[in-house]
C-alpha cells in the first residue's frame, strides 16, 4: 500500500498481498499474519475488498453473468455471504486491526455542484460493523506524507480523542 517509512519506534513487517481481493482473501492474509503474533495489523487499503481485483463489486457483477443471467441482485448472494464469515471471524484475532480506506467526494448536483463531505470506500455492512471511525486527511509532498489532519467531512467517521489524533498525524 502507501505505508511510510518505518519509524525506529518499534517493529513494522509488511506483508504485500495481491489480488483477488475478496473477504475470504483477506481473511487468509489474516491468518497468515497471525502466525508471526503481532500486536497490530493495519490494513492499507481495505477499499479493495469492495472496489479492487476480485473484490465484492466484481464478484457480484462477474456471478451475476456467470451464473444468474445476469440478475445483478442474485449476483451478491455469494459475495455477501463472503463478507459475513469474514466480519463474524475478524474478531477471533488475537491482534488489533486498524482498517485504512480510500474515500471519494460526494458531490451535490444541486446548486452548482458542491462538496457533500467524503465517503468511505467500502462496503456499508464493513464500514458500519467496525468500533471506531475517524477520517484523516493527509498532506503529500513530492510522494511524502508531511502530516495531515483530522476532517469532519467523512461521512460516518467520529472525531477521535486530542491524543489518538497526535498520535496519528504526529506520530507522537
Amino acid at each position: 500500500g502507501d505505508a511510510p517509512e518505518p519509524p525506529d519506534t518499534f517493529a513494522f513487517h509488511l506483508w504485500p498481498m495481491k489480488g483477488p481481493f475478496g473477504p475470504l482473501n483477506f481473511f487468509a492474509k489474516l491468518q497468515e499474519i497471525a502466525e508471526h503474533k503481532p500486536g497490530v495489523v493495519i490494513i492499507d487499503s481495505m477499499s479493495h475488498e469492495w472496489i479492487g481485483e476480485g473484490g465484492m463489486l466484481e464478484t457480484a457483477n462477474s456471478d451475476a453473468v456467470k451464473f444468474f443471467k445476469g440478475n445483478t441482485k442474485a449476483g451478491w448472494l455469494r459475495p455477501r455471504a463472503e463478507q459475513r464469515q469474514f466480519m463474524v471471524r475478524l474478531e477471533a484475532f488475537p491482534f488489533h486491526i486498524i482498517m485504512c480506506v480510500r474515500t471519494r467526494e460526494k458531490i451535490s448536483m444541486e446548486n452548482g455542484g458542491g462538496s457533500l463531505g467524503y465517503n468511505a470506500q467500502l462496503d456499508d455492512d464493513l464500514f458500519y460493523y467496525t468500533r471506531f471511525r475517524f477520517g484523516v486527511t493527509v498532506k503529500r509532498i513530492n510522494g511524502a506524507l508531511v502530516g495531515g489532519h483530522f476532517d469532519p467531512s467523512f461521512t460516518g467517521f467520529t472525531m477521535p480523542s486530542k491524543s489518538l489524533a497526535k498520535l496519528f498525524v504526529e506520530g507522537k
